[in-house]
């Protein structure tokens, strides 16, 4: 069986369930979670695979929100699936000359960055602005959540970092 989060969800826990209590899969294209107005100042994407969404969300608020010249408008895309990927819907920002970061609470090594480095490559897409956040390959310690989230670079401080340093990486 797959889970598989609601079109609308704004966090992954709300499962679509049949009448009978069967989980159900639904597959097509990804949407945009939100998009920060005005379009026209648009910078980059940050397409998240998982439970990160919530705080993508929140960091892309934030970014936004900030006085000019700081100010970054971003797109943020709901990775609902990660097989099939929607290459169209990934793969704009990249063809539009925008960056492209990817979040994944999993490992990048085969993970959902690589498959869309993978999609990019056969389309001949340039991946120079594509950045994947996610686990490396090194060993993890114990810790809480949040500790843990830090050390991999997936906290909101480390995601709006990250989102400041590809804008300035590929002004």
């Amino acid at each position: 069986m797959a889970i598989q989060a609601w079109n609308d969800s704004t966090v992954y826990n709300e499962n679509g369930r049949l009448a009978s209590g069967v989980l159900y899969f639904h597959t097509g294209d990804y949407s945009a979670f939100r998009v920060n107005p005005p379009l026209m100042s648009l910078v980059g994407a940050i397409a998240v695979l998982g439970e990160r969404a919530q705080a993508v969300l929140e960091t892309a608020d934030e970014l936004a929100a900030l006085p000019e010249p700081e100010r970054l408008d971003l797109k943020v895309i709901n990775a609902r699936f990660a097989k099939p990927l929607d290459t169209e819907t990934l793969l704009s920002p990249l063809r539009e000359g925008k960056f492209l970061l990817t979040v994944e609470e999993g490992i990048l090594a085969g993970g959902f960055g690589s498959a869309l480095l993978e999609a990019a490559c056969d389309a001949g897409v340039n991946t120079q602005k594509i950045r994947r956040l996610g686990i490396g390959d090194t060993y993890t310690p114990h810790g809480s959540r949040d500790e843990l989230l830090a050390l991999i670079g997936l906290d909101k401080e480390s995601l709006r970092a990250a989102a400041l340093r590809a804008n300035e990486d590929f002004r």
